[in-house]
């Protein structure tokens, strides 16, 4: 609603909303381009909002998650690879973690 936002700055922006929303679209593009993905753990016991712009954090969110996938993907590719020779289908990766957290603590 037009109550939550200040001009583009929403006042109680959802972060794991936005985390969530990032990781699918990062999860999609991984596997669209290197074949697999890893899954992502979001750690999020509090449900923190926070004022701030969604499409701002999304585009950072996005791109972290990102390159983690890539580096992910890539280094675990090559090492099964190494020790086992290529394989069919999509590796098994490690998950990546995010924790969101307060500055508070």
């Amino acid at each position: 609603t037009a109550q939550e936002f200040v001009g583009c700055v929403k006042t109680r922006c959802r972060i794991k909303e936005v985390l969530e929303t990032a990781t699918a679209d990062a999860q999609s593009a991984c596997a669209l381009h290197l074949n697999c993905a890893p899954r992502v753990v979001i750690n999020d016991n509090r449900k923190l909002t926070a004022a701030y712009i969604p499409e701002h954090l999304y585009v950072v969110l996005f791109e972290v998650l990102k390159n983690a996938m890539r580096a992910t993907a890539e280094r675990h590719r090559l090492q099964l690879e190494s020790e086992r020779g290529p394989r069919k289908g999509a590796p098994v990766l490690p998950p990546i973690v995010a924790t969101i957290r307060s500055a508070s603590g």
